[in-house]
């Protein structure tokens, strides 16, 4: 079970969450006002899917999110789409320690896990 980071005693654990995955999305550098769209960005270990989503949402970045669960990345793959969100993310079985990966060198611009 995935439990953000305490950010602010004043405010929900959802809340919470969502001030810790837009400090995450800042620390990497993407701005939050959608006009990334030129950025490719790496999420190692994307679980289901949702903070990928939410910072391709957000941000407009495009987002490639890898993990070692089939069953993961189906579900994530079916929230993007379901989401409006296909487009902005790409979801793919894969381990970060099978190298190379699957992608040209300096290919993303910011990655985070």
């Amino acid at each position: 079970m995935y439990i953000p980071p305490f950010m602010d005693g004043s405010v929900n654990l959802a809340a919470n969450q969502e001030l810790f995955e837009r400090k995450m999305m800042e620390d990497i550098g993407l701005t939050l006002d959608g006009n990334n769209d030129d950025k490719n960005v790496l999420e190692l270990g994307c679980g289901r899917g949702r903070i990928s989503a939410h910072t391709a949402r957000e941000t407009g970045a495009h987002v490639f999110g890898m993990n070692i669960d089939p069953s993961q990345i189906a579900n994530a793959k079916s929230y993007a789409e379901h989401t409006g969100l296909g487009n902005r993310t790409d979801f793919r079985v894969q381990s970060f320690n099978d190298l190379p990966f699957p992608f040209p060198d300096n290919y993303f611009d910011a990655s985070y896990q």
